[in-house]
């Protein structure tokens, strides 16, 4: 079974690193990228350039939680150095979808976003 790492990475690019493979960046700047996995799950990943909090940080939102094992680390202290939430899990990237600023609306991923 394959392990799978999800992170941002400087203010365009989306990092996914799976073991025993090159890690693949999905570049994006504006949009959110929805990613689906082989074992259910499926997240949004969006960079935050308005919300006064989290501004300049890759946020990550879980639409819906696979059947495999997980961890979400998220950032809790805008004031350190880190810049994006991380989310590993034991499932392999089946495919993405990077959807423009046009295409929603507000700061928060939204569960309807297609």
């Amino acid at each position: 079974m394959y392990r799978t790492r999800v992170f941002g990475k400087q203010h365009d690019t989306v990092v996914i690193e799976t073991d025993g493979k090159h890690p693949h960046e999905i570049k994006a700047e504006d949009a959110i990228i929805k990613l689906w996995f082989s074992d259910g799950t499926v997240l949004g990943i969006k960079y935050s350039t308005r919300s006064k909090i989290w501004k300049n940080m890759w946020k990550i939102r879980v639409l819906n939680q696979g059947s495999n094992a997980w961890s979400f680390r998220q950032i809790n202290n805008p004031t350190l150095l880190e810049y994006s939430d991380e989310y590993t899990v034991e499932a392999e990237l089946v495919n993405y979808k990077i959807i423009p600023r046009t295409y929603y609306d507000g700061e928060d991923i939204c569960d309807d976003v297609v």
